[in-house]
């Protein structure tokens, strides 16, 4: 970008000293034109991908958010179903002896 800033700069004196000459001014005017529309297209990117950061960094925030909310939601499940858990009779011989 700043290369393309500093041979705009050179075209615009060029353009003020070429005097009267028509054909050296529109040769100019033309590379001038080519250079302002690849600048407008660099700042359309340049901006696009400041958005696109910007939105980046809201969705990390956003994820670490869900995450977390959904570790506590799994906690809080374990923790209410501890009773359940301990009561069960999964682990336990059979009273009877097996009959």
């Amino acid at each position: 970008m700043s290369e393309l800033i500093q041979q705009r700069k050179g075209l615009y004196s060029q353009s003020r000293k070429s005097g009267g000459n028509k054909e050296e001014k529109e040769a100019v005017k033309a590379r001038l034109s080519e250079i302002k529309e690849r600048m407008k297209t660099i700042r359309k990117e340049v901006r696009l991908c400041e958005g696109a950061l910007a939105r980046s960094d809201a969705l990390k925030e956003k994820l670490q958010t869900i995450w977390a909310d959904e570790k506590e939601q799994q906690r809080k499940e374990l923790v209410k179903h501890e009773h359940r858990r301990r009561s069960g009779r999964a682990n336990r011989e059979d009273e009877l002896g097996g009959i």
